[in-house]
């Protein structure tokens, strides 16, 4: 097992257990960071590309399904002119959620989205996504740190499937559903919503490998397969990689834990 923890540590360690840190009125920010999500999404309603760069990081990366990453305002940049090169581009986004870590600073959104562009031939081709945002402040500002989405299209040469991939019985979303619950699902990723109330604790369960957002700091025993055990501790914000592992968790404060993994498939 092997876990790569970023961590943001205050001097005042203020975002420890999950704390609003003073000054912080996440009401505020989340009305902030779902103004900003509508703004985005205002904009590509009314096909206005050459602005959608403007609300990314200056280190955001764009993950397109089946396409290169593009990485940084310049990358972005150069992407959505692309995009606007598509003859009958169209984009609908509709149906968002907005989250917030408890430190202020960094959220999430989830959206559908429905792409539209014109076929070799003149017809309509229809693409429905989920569409998945990454944000942080910079600046005083919220901007988007990661973007990724899903496609129904099927890779060429790929038959389409009409759900999603057979789990395990030991996965963490079967062997734990108290626990964990999949926000979403295409043949790339997997995005889990992790929900502990204080002091509860899982049974033992396997994830494959992973990228983790801690929306609360937390502090948890992780009890491991082999019967040893380690504890870790993060802050609201903090960022960890997992090679993928089999565990127990225990949530060791009197606070809930709130985690978004963002789980990779083979």
């Amino acid at each position: 097992m092997k876990y790569t923890m970023m961590i943001c540590v205050t001097v005042s360690g203020a975002l420890l257990w999950g704390c609003t840190p003073a000054g912080v009125d996440i009401q505020a920010e989340q009305a902030a960071l779902r103004a900003a999500a509508d703004a985005y999404h205002e904009a590509g309603h009314q096909n206005d590309f050459g602005s959608l760069a403007n609300f990314y990081a200056k280190d955001g990366i764009i993950l397109p399904p089946n396409t290169p990453e593009a990485k940084g305002l310049q990358g972005a940049r150069d992407f959505f002119a692309t995009i606007a090169e598509v003859p009958g581009i169209g984009v609908r986004f509709d149906d968002v959620t907005a989250e917030v870590a408890t430190g202020g600073d960094m959220g999430y959104t989830l959206s559908n989205a429905e792409i539209s562009s014109a076929g070799p031939h003149g017809e309509q081709l229809t693409d429905k996504d989920r569409d998945f945002h990454l944000w942080k402040k910079q600046d005083g500002e919220w901007k988007i740190a990661v973007d990724m989405w899903n496609s129904e299209l099927p890779l060429p040469g790929v038959a389409p499937t009409s759900r999603p991939r057979t789990t395990r019985a030991d996965d963490a979303t079967n062997a734990d559903p108290q626990h964990y619950t999949v926000e979403f699902e295409n043949d790339r990723v997997r995005i889990i919503r992790i929900k502990y109330g204080p002091g509860e604790k899982s049974v033992m369960h396997t994830h494959g490998p992973n990228a983790a957002v801690f929306l609360t700091g937390n502090s948890v025993r992780m009890n491991l397969a082999d019967g040893t055990s380690q504890e870790l501790v993060s802050v609201a914000g903090a960022t960890a990689w997992s090679d993928g592992d089999e565990h127990l968790p225990e949530n060791l404060t009197d606070e809930p834990l709130e985690v978004v993994l963002v789980e990779l498939k083979e």
